[in-house]
């Protein structure tokens, strides 16, 4: 056999089933894809099947990725999760029930007033 005769790069898909649409999306929901994102993208019918165009997808991704790091800001240095309160050791050693479940200890006027 000559391998000139067969592609050397696998061929991309025209068109993804709906099922395939949303792994290509990230996995997103069904109910989140059908929602917001289909009324966004070229879709095709054979029949009864309903199929999305890759290619609409691809620019639908790349026009969202270019919009969101268009408004990306750095993130403050002051706000680092580094310096959070909740990764003391302190507090990594007390869970935050713990905190709450503690008592105050009653005085003589409270202990009699139970009584």
């Amino acid at each position: 056999m000559d391998s000139k005769s067969y592609p050397t790069k696998a061929l991309k898909p025209a068109l993804a089933s709906i099922s395939d649409a949303l792994k290509y999306c990230g996995n997103i929901s069904r109910a989140k894809f059908y929602a917001d994102i289909l009324p966004e993208l070229e879709t095709v019918h054979f029949g009864t099947r309903h199929f999305v165009v890759v290619e609409s997808m691809d620019r639908l991704i790349a026009s969202k990725a270019k919009a969101s790091t268009a408004v990306t800001k750095p993130f403050p240095a002051s706000r680092s999760l580094l310096s959070s309160p909740r990764l003391t050791p302190a507090l990594q050693r007390r869970p935050e029930h713990s905190r709450k479940l503690k008592r105050k200890p009653e005085t003589a006027d409270q202990s009699e007033a139970t009584a």
